[in-house]
């Protein structure tokens, strides 16, 4: 029986396969918007993957309004003004983050900034109201959680709203393939424990609990392969796709508990937090089967 009472979002856009790449010049153009700035580590940059999203570009109406390509992994407020200034100064309409973890959050936060006219540390108290600047969302097998969400984390803050969703998820085997194994289990721990968390709430959510299945679905029939080997092309896509179906599982359910304290202790500690929520999450599981027993 379909519950009468529940709620569900899911505003990104999905692209995904082979030539994803190319569609972004048609989704840009679709958003009004011509002129990106794109955020990438140095990382990604020596990788190539700079210059992949570059020449998926070429014959189209887009131009690059900047580039940088030595975003760090830590969400800071000096960071995300100076990318914003750089947005400003070079008459940027838009926001390609090309990468995941720190990078997708800098790219969120910078929008946050250039599209309420407002300091960063101001935007934590204000509330989103409408839709900010054009995000696509370019991501690596390197997720940590968040990335697609309809939140964003900086500084120590985290910020929740349905407009801080990307407005297009990319995912193509050119970008997705150079995470390393630790890279690809870290991000499919925090799918599986964002999934499971999502579709074990008291209140049913038929919508919700297709996409955290999908999720569950995917890490199941391509996580052993793929970290065995990363560059595996299927493998790494599915891996982000589930990231990408979890994040929207996660964005329209209450926080559980395993996530709430997997980002305590990782900002504390440094480590991943898809390695943290890995361990707690069969106690958490394992608490509820004796509650319910």
């Amino acid at each position: 029986m379909i519950p009468y009472n529940f709620t569900f979002l899911s505003h990104p856009k999905i692209c995904s396969g082979l030539k994803a790449l190319e569609h972004i010049p048609f989704e840009l153009e679709s958003l009004n918007a011509r002129k990106p700035l794109v955020i990438t580590s140095a990382r990604w940059a020596k990788k190539g993957l700079a210059k992949t999203l570059t020449k998926a570009l070429y014959d189209s109406n887009i131009t690059i309004g900047a580039l940088f390509t030595n975003a760090p992994h830590y969400p800071g407020v000096t960071i995300i003004n100076e990318l914003s200034k750089l947005y400003r100064d070079r008459g940027c309409d838009s926001i390609i983050a090309l990468g995941s973890g720190g990078i997708a959050h800098i790219a969120k936060a910078v929008n946050m900034v250039v599209s309420l006219k407002t300091d960063i540390l101001q935007c934590t108290n204000l509330t989103i109201s409408s839709p900010l600047k054009p995000l696509i969302c370019v991501p690596t097998a390197d997720c940590e959680g968040g990335e697609m969400a309809a939140v964003a984390y900086y500084e120590r803050f985290e910020k929740q709203s349905d407009f801080l969703y990307p407005d297009v998820i990319v995912i193509d085997q050119r970008i997705t393939r150079h995470a390393t194994s630790q890279e690809v289990a870290n991000c499919a721990l925090t799918s599986l424990a964002h999934a499971i968390e999502a579709c074990g709430i008291d209140a049913p959510n038929p919508i919700n609990d297709a996409y955290a299945h999908t999720a569950l679905q995917f890490i199941y029939q391509y996580l052993p392969k793929t970290v065995k080997k990363p560059c595996y092309k299927d493998g790494s896509v599915a891996i982000v796709n589930a990231a990408a179906c979890a994040d929207t599982a996660f964005s329209n359910a209450p926080q559980g508990i395993v996530h709430t304290l997997a980002q305590a202790i990782a900002l504390d500690t440094n480590l991943k937090p898809g390695v943290v929520m890995g361990i707690l999450l069969r106690y958490s599981l394992g608490a509820k089967l004796q509650s319910k027993g």
